[in-house]
């Protein structure tokens, strides 16, 4: 994983972008203004992650893991299980 941070981009960016051995996350996308040679532009300020994609299955997996044992235990509280 490698973490590209203070991204720059006239576009708004995909927030998850994905090739045959790459997957790119755009997170804490905001709109910005910024001065570039003496002029103002409107643009998109964001944190790029980039996975190998092996890498990236096994993290969407912890995370699904990890949101079961969240919902599993909030049914439970509620008395829906």
């Amino acid at each position: 994983m490698k973490v590209y941070s203070g991204i720059y981009s006239n576009t708004k960016p995909v927030e998850i972008d994905i090739y045959p051995s790459k997957v790119y996350v755009a997170s804490d996308i905001q709109e910005v203004t910024r001065k570039a040679e003496g002029i103002e532009e409107n643009c998109y300020l964001y944190t790029l992650t980039e996975y190998d994609k092996d890498e990236y299955l096994v993290k969407t997996q912890a995370d699904f893991a990890t949101l079961q044992e969240e919902l599993r235990a909030a049914k439970i509280l509620l008395g829906v299980e």
